[in-house]
């Protein structure tokens, strides 16, 4: 039988630890944090040598609209707030570390901050989008490069760029609607196509879409992906309004096999923001190929 890894899931209003095989086989939930307004994001704020990556996480605040968010460092075995740091990002949709540095995407004014870690001294900032653009997900390529996803706030576009010179080297045009998300599978980058309700296929070099997995009606957001399985929020169609209370399910979908392994309700309070386990935040250690 295959063994499930256990999701940390960033919702609209909760941060919890989502565990596939547990009860009665639809899924375990336990609580991490609550009460910090929206999270978003999820990134390893411990070290490599100093225990598991999910034990010490790094996730987005986001208690205000009007204002800039918050990054709070979170004991995940106690549910402890150790830090909470102000960040200069607005609407901020993702965080991804790459060894000693952090990516954020400032989604409110089309921007794109690195950091040293775990300083947060600021180090980059690549203007290359707008607000209207909404980038809101970033890959590291491992050669000094992000992959960045726009929104759009319709038909969606990804684009490479070059964090030492700020500039814009590559561009996918064909990658969903209202879109987040990035995984690099081989050769083919793994997206989800939100206003779609499905999970698309983009070949790296083609440029060609494909869509692996959809559900009419729906919106998909949150991505991780381990041993070649997509696991992914899937929630109905709702304005702004009604996301906190939206009922959220994740699937599990098999890249190698092109099929849907299971679909479960998970308590969200709320839209699915990001997915991650063990070993996608453990990836983040990597140094990206960034001095």
């Amino acid at each position: 039988m295959r063994s499930e890894p256990v999701l940390l899931l960033a919702t609209f209003g909760r941060l919890l630890r989502f565990d596939p095989s547990g009860a009665d086989g639809s899924g375990a939930e336990t609580v991490v944090h609550e009460g910090a307004g929206k999270y978003y994001g999820l990134a390893p704020a411990g070290e490599p040598d100093v225990g598991p990556a999910a034990s010490r996480l790094a996730v987005v605040s986001r208690p205000d609209q009007q204002k800039d968010d918050v990054l709070l460092e979170i004991d995940a075995l106690r549910g402890d707030v150790v830090r909470r740091r102000p960040l200069r990002s607005r609407d901020t949709h993702q965080i991804v570390r790459a060894g000693r540095r952090l990516f954020v995407t400032d989604t409110f004014r089309g921007r794109i901050l690195g950091h040293d870690w775990p300083s947060l001294e600021l180090r980059s900032e690549i203007a290359a989008f707008t607000h209207e653009n909404h980038v809101n997900s970033l890959l590291p390529d491992g050669r000094g490069g992000l992959f960045a996803m726009c929104h759009n706030k319709g038909k969606s576009f990804m684009a490479r760029v070059d964090v030492a010179s700020r500039a814009v080297t590559g561009r996918w045009p064909d990658v969903g609607e209202n879109s987040h998300d990035i995984h690099l599978e081989g050769r083919t980058f793994v997206i989800c196509d939100s206003k779609g309700g499905g999970l698309v296929a983009v070949d790296a070099e083609s440029r060609a879409c494909r869509t692996l997995w959809s559900s009419p009606g729906c919106f998909t957001k949150g991505l991780a992906v381990q041993d070649g399985v997509a696991y992914f929020g899937v929630s109905p169609h709702a304005v702004r309004e009604e996301r906190f209370r939206v009922q959220c399910d994740v699937v599990a979908f098999d890249l190698r096999e092109g099929r849907e392994l299971w679909r479960r309700r998970v308590a969200s309070n709320g839209l699915v923001n990001a997915i991650a386990t063990e070993a996608t935040l453990a990836r983040q250690f990597a140094d990206g190929g960034f001095a």
